[in-house]
Formats: structure tokens, C-alpha cells, sequence
């Protein structure tokens, strides 16, 4: 989903329903020359912004989970993201959480 804001990744999904995104990039950690608060699925306290957290609970079946790690610096880093994107999920339902973080992954590959 790159870095577009949630309505618009939102009237995308509304409009094109096979349409998936990952969320691989949109955390505080990764520095990629755009502003950090941009970027981020959440505030600078780590709660999630209540526009992806709508976004997420209204299509939890059109969203991965994925890690982004090209870079060298960003192997040392996989840690750090991870711990990140539990606490993202667990402000999600449960059904939602476990939908993004692998469910529909899944689903998605044909996969048991």
C-alpha cells in the first residue's frame, strides 16, 4: 500500500475488492526519507491511528503482513520490526490480527 493515507487505501479496496495490500513498510523504523509520523500505522506513544485500526477491522482480508529487509541495515532491525508490528496487532481483534499476521497470507497462497 505504499504510502498512501488510510481513506485512500480505503476507496481503493471499496472499489476494487481483489485488491491486496502489505504492510511491510508502514512502521516508525525504517528510515525512508519521508516524514516518520507519515510512514507509521501508529502515534508516537505506539497506539494504533484510529484511521487504520477502522481500516484494518472494516477489510481484515485484504491486508499481509511482510518485512521489507533489502538493505544490511535492516537485517539488524527484523527484531525491532517485529516487536512493532505485535504491538500493532494487539490492538486489533483477535480475528483481524491473526488474518494480517498470517491468516491471509494463507488463504491468499492456497495453503492449509
Amino acid at each position: 500500500m505504499g504510502d498512501g493515507p488510510a481513506f485512500l487505501i480505503r476507496g481503493m479496496m471499496g472499489r476494487h475488492p481483489n485488491l491486496y495490500a502489505d504492510i511491510s513498510t508502514r512502521n516508525p523504523i525504517y528510515d525512508r526519507g519521508i516524514p516518520i509520523d507519515e510512514q507509521s500505522l501508529t502515534h508516537g506513544d505506539g497506539t494504533i491511528k484510529e484511521e487504520w485500526r477502522t481500516l484494518f477491522e472494516e477489510f481484515p482480508d485484504r491486508f499481509l503482513f511482510g518485512i521489507d529487509v533489502g538493505h544490511q541495515d535492516r537485517h539488524d532491525m527484523i527484531g525491532e520490526v517485529v516487536a512493532y508490528y505485535r504491538s500493532v496487532f494487539g490492538q486489533l481483534t483477535q480475528a483481524t490480527a491473526e488474518a494480517i499476521a498470517n491468516g491471509n497470507a494463507k488463504r491468499f497462497l492456497g495453503l492449509p
